[in-house]
């Protein structure tokens, strides 16, 4: 009989140990995915599959807090934990810390994890790229004369800085700012200088041209000709004009911009390489986005950009916004 028992407990016990480490996986998965929002899992794949997949996460955190409260609560009751000698110290020490994970970590471990997780990756998250770049959007209560920058960086060294107007209604521009390492602006000749001085999108016929200043000469010219699509897929056909080379670029997954969230896009060349990754967001400062970049410079990092930036300025305004218009 006491055999049966223990078989019993033991029956009763084991679901439970594997449903809290399955929802300890749960946890995990989307601490990863929110700071490695590139490439994609199962669980992010699409934005309405990872919308379902944060709500039921803590839909059934709470639910399953409430579980463990009644499991330790059964314990408790049982007298074993108020015994006296070592089994008393043993519930004082380890028993009630782990009573207090199980009843609060399905629920608010997320919360508490996810913060310090985003700040570092924002940190490191470009590490093992050439560049990183940073696309800084205005807020919806921003000052019309508070520019919407790229800033590129090599490590923690400013590069140059990008600025995006649009000059039209179906015309944008995305122009070379200032050059913020004097290094860079004495050396003209360095790979990394940024030779592309501008960039226009007309969303007419979603085409694309460059303007590139030649360092030699100082005089400016077409240098870069092609054509995006902004929609599903974003992809870009991209000619330097310099080499007379075409780039292919195109996204891995089908949706890229959404209208509660940042975008979010890995682009590859037509050999699979990797050109460009969003990254995540500044943690308390949802209008700048980090972008690792896979090359130093060129039409293939350039013109993206620029697109991704105009998207990051549309949420930006909606991340910003008070939901309360009176507030």
């Amino acid at each position: 009989m006491k055999g049966d028992a223990y078989a019993l407990l033991l029956c009763m016990i084991l679901p439970w140990i594997l449903i809290n480490g399955a929802d300890a996986a749960w946890i995990y998965f989307y601490i990863y995915a929110s700071i490695h929002p590139n490439p994609r899992i199962a669980v992010n794949i699409t934005h309405s599959g990872w919308t379902g997949y944060t709500v039921m996460m803590f839909l059934f955190g709470f639910v399953w807090g409430c579980v463990n409260l009644a499991v330790v609560w059964a314990y408790f009751v049982s007298g074993f934990a108020f015994a006296s000698g070592p089994k008393g110290i043993f519930s004082l020490f380890i028993v009630v810390p782990i009573a207090l994970v199980l009843i609060l970590g399905p629920f608010f471990s997320p919360w508490i994890a996810l913060p310090p997780a985003q700040k570092s990756a924002w940190i490191h998250g470009c590490d093992n790229y050439p560049i990183q770049i940073v696309l800084d959007a205005k807020a919806y209560n921003g000052p019309s004369y508070q520019p919407t920058t790229a800033s590129y960086f090599q490590g923690n060294t400013p590069l140059y800085t990008y600025d995006i107007f649009q000059s039209s209604a179906d015309l944008w521009s995305f122009n070379i700012r200032t050059i913020d390492s004097p290094d860079l602006a004495q050396n003209q000749s360095s790979p990394l200088y940024p030779s592309i001085s501008n960039i226009t999108y007309d969303f007419v016929d979603d085409s694309v041209s460059g303007n590139c200043t030649s360092a030699s000469s100082n005089t400016t010219s077409t240098c870069i000709k092609g054509f995006f699509n902004p929609n599903n897929y974003l992809s870009f056909n991209i000619t330097d004009l310099r080499t007379n080379l075409t780039a292919n670029i195109r996204a891995v997954d089908k949706q890229w911009a959404f209208d509660d969230d940042a975008p979010s896009v890995l682009l590859k060349d037509s050999s699979g390489v990797e050109v460009i990754r969003t990254d995540v967001t500044k943690k308390g400062d949802c209008t700048q986005l980090k972008v690792c970049a896979a090359q130093q410079n060129g039409g293939s990092i350039t013109v993206p950009i620029g697109l991704i930036l105009i998207r990051q300025m549309d949420y930006a305004v909606s991340c910003t916004t008070p939901s309360d218009s009176g507030d």
